[in-house]
């Protein structure tokens, strides 16, 4: 079935064109956990959702989907319809919920099923033209593509043997696994600290899928970082609550005092600067978070004396 005459038979309403109108709809897959399609939507799907910020285009973009059904009569805004276009991404209207929706889609992928087979489908994907999946193994792990030739990881100095034991015990406990890519990722950050390349290679290879889902997995998640981080982690919130009293000029004094951007580290290692969207303190804003401690209703003149009291001198007296 057609992007085309899907959107007509159903009447969706086509908010942005896909690249290609012709291309066929491979199968369906129904979720508003992010993680979730990025580790089990295959290329060709449609996606169902009620999401309808920025990041549905991205990960639609990364795992080549066919079109994004927003159902509910759910609207984007214009920052997700204007990134959707430039990627070349379909985004699909629906006044229907996302029961009936994805449930009128199982029914019409029956249409290419063979006769007296049912249509199969995993969890919250189906199949509109049933074939065999492609690039998974019978292990549950997907196949490295044909013509890749294996080439052995050369392992860093800077990392102990014991470290890549475990991230290879880490690869073996969730090869096939619901969530695979991101939990080994994860994993691997916690033993790494970081996820450089060879540490990405090691798990591209372990878990039989391209390196470059792995790097787009690792750049699209905020939590992962591709840089050594520091021993401690500094957070501000640039939330609406934090952002109105004084969230900015907090985060500009942050960057100021540790002499770095945001996703940098110091030259010492000592501190990491993030941003994050919102800690769940709105009240107490503007929010400052260092590793696990929260402070509350920050401006730039309280921070020196706070982050001084985690430097190395701070700490060893």
């Amino acid at each position: 079935m057609k992007i085309s005459d899907m959107a007509a038979r159903f009447g969706f309403e086509m908010l942005t064109a896909p690249k290609d109108s012709e291309i066929e709809v491979e199968g369906g897959y129904a979720s508003d956990l992010l993680s979730d399609v990025i580790a089990r939507a295959e290329s060709g799907n449609v996606w169902v959702t009620t999401q309808t910020h920025v990041n549905i285009v991205a990960v639609a973009s990364l795992k080549e989907l066919a079109a994004v059904v927003i159902v509910s009569g759910r609207k984007p805004d214009e920052e997700t319809i204007d990134l959707a276009k430039t990627k070349g991404v379909c985004l699909l209207g629906a006044q229907s919920p996302a029961y009936e929706v994805a449930g009128r889609l199982y029914e019409a992928g029956k249409w290419g099923a063979p006769k007296g087979k049912p249509q199969k489908h995993n969890g919250g994907s189906c199949r509109l033209n049933p074939t065999k999946r492609r690039g998974w193994s019978s292990k549950g792990g997907r196949e490295m593509p044909k013509g890749v030739v294996e080439k052995k990881v050369e392992q860093s100095s800077e990392f102990t043997p014991e470290q890549f034991a475990e991230l290879d015990a880490a690869i073996e406990s969730f090869r096939g696994k619901s969530g695979s890519t991101i939990r080994t990722l994860s994993k691997a950050q916690e033993i790494f600290g970081y996820l450089p390349k060879e540490v990405q290679s090691i798990v591209a290879k372990g878990l039989g899928i391209p390196m470059s889902e792995i790097y787009g997995i690792a750049t699209f998640y905020s939590f992962f970082s591709l840089v050594p981080k520091g021993k401690h982690t500094i957070s501000s919130c640039q939330g609406t609550a934090c952002y109105v009293r004084g969230g900015k000029q907090v985060m500009d004094e942050l960057k100021n005092l540790l002499g770095i951007d945001v996703g940098g580290t110091t030259a010492d290692r000592q501190f990491s600067l993030d941003s994050v969207r919102c800690v769940g303190a709105c009240a107490l804003a503007p929010v400052v978070r260092i590793d696990d401690d929260v402070y509350r209703q920050m401006s730039p003149k309280k921070l020196k004396p706070i982050i001084a009291k985690y430097s190395d001198s701070a700490e060893g007296e």
